[in-house]
């Protein structure tokens, strides 16, 4: 159990107060974690609609957190942690664990964007404004979820996302002039997802290792058809940040089409693919990716992975 878990309450609630009030001239993530800082028509955007434009995606980014950690929480890791005699009664623990922390990131994330703009956004899990309702797919990602044994490739999604909220929480560190709250809102939720990152490659070897092989590569095959389809190419929630932009900015309406044409067409882009899971990104999954020959053509799916 790590030190973020065993803070005595009274502490851990002091370090969950905000820093201040928001500073909304500020960013809120850096602008080339966002997706259409990579598209040709950025420069036509004011200072200030460059900015908006970053508060929307992090609230966005917000929201994809709230939902990947509910869904973990309330589904994958009781499934993983409900059969000890196969992860072993120690990884069991440890992602009980993991799922304390995961329930308390969401409602940090919940938290967060309530706070922004209470009109809008809500607490209550399941409800989101920038990740379009879908009760059909829903159900069949609950579904699929709830079977991590018989669908193993949840595991490289979990360690994906959870390396690629390291690689924006270390950027968001980084980078000078970002809102002070998002700032310690990444801060904290780094120190857990490290621990993270270590049950996930455990998951692998306990997991997903000793499958036979024509089950892994099936199980790759799907892996790699839900990043294409959900996961790096801008569609639903990248146009409907755009769309918001658009509304607070009338005056962009000369160039709307143009910016949701460009943004579909970063599924060409390098540099967007880099900034969701490179090496850089995801260090973890792609040299296990190297290591794995069910992955030897990941890269059609994840763009900026390459071979050695």
């Amino acid at each position: 159990m790590n030190a973020a878990t065993t803070l005595p309450r009274e502490e851990s609630a002091q370090r969950e107060k905000p820093c201040g009030e928001i500073d909304y001239s500020l960013p809120f993530t850096p602008a080339h974690t966002t997706a259409l800082f990579h598209a040709p028509s950025w420069h036509l955007l004011t200072p200030a609609q460059q900015t908006r434009y970053t508060q929307l995606y992090a609230l966005y980014l917000n929201e994809q957190t709230a939902f990947f950690e509910e869904l973990l929480a309330t589904t994958l890791l009781p499934a993983l942690y409900a059969r000890p005699e196969v992860i072993g009664g120690d990884l069991a623990e440890s992602l009980r664990c993991f799922e304390e922390e995961e329930r308390r990131h969401s409602r940090w994330f919940r938290e967060m964007n309530f706070r922004i703009d209470p009109a809008r956004f809500s607490m209550q899990p399941g409800s989101y404004v920038f990740i379009p309702p879908n009760p059909r797919l829903n159900g069949i990602g609950i579904w699929l979820a709830g079977k991590p044994f018989t669908f193993p490739f949840w595991i490289w999604l979990v360690l994906l996302q959870e390396e690629r909220s390291i690689y924006i929480a270390r950027k968001c560190l980084s980078e000078r002039g970002l809102e002070p709250n998002f700032r310690e809102l990444h801060r904290r939720h780094m120190a857990d997802e490290i621990g993270h990152v270590r049950w996930d490659t455990q998951l692998v070897e306990r997991v997903w290792l000793p499958m036979p092989m024509w089950k892994r590569k099936l199980q790759a095959k799907i892996f790699g058809h839900l990043m294409a389809e959900f996961f790096t190419v801008p569609k639903r929630s990248a146009i409907a940040v755009l769309n918001a932009l658009l509304t607070e900015f009338p005056n962009l309406a000369p160039i709307a089409l143009q910016l949701r044409h460009e943004l579909s067409e970063l599924k060409h882009s390098t540099a967007y693919h880099a900034s969701l899971y490179s090496r850089e990104a995801t260090p973890k999954a792609f040299a296990l990716f190297d290591s794995l020959p069910e992955f030897a053509d990941i890269g059609k799916h994840l763009p900026a992975y390459q071979r050695p």
